[in-house]
């Protein structure tokens, strides 16, 4: 049965197991939670993890992307998503 008011029922255990983004929802360092967002930009934040590795180690954004594959643009979207 759906439950119209959105509001989670009290006699139900929930478990806060978090996404690709964040091991636990109270950890996320989002805003806003990824599943309340747009498609397109919860997938450009779940390239983020992946994309900040690879940055680290030195890559460029072409060849960040060329390694996800997406574009260059592609990469600098997600980066920007990431810092609203």
């Amino acid at each position: 049965m759906a439950n119209p008011s959105g509001v989670l029922p009290e006699d139900k255990n929930w478990y806060d197991t978090g996404c690709s983004i964040a091991p636990a929802c109270l950890a996320c360092p989002l805003h806003r939670c990824r599943y309340e967002m747009p498609a397109k930009v919860a997938g450009m934040l779940a390239r983020l993890p992946q994309i900040l590795e690879l940055q680290e180690q030195g890559l460029t954004q072409r060849e960040i992307g060329e390694r996800l594959g997406v574009s260059r643009r592609g990469v600098q979207r997600s980066l920007s998503a990431a810092r609203r």
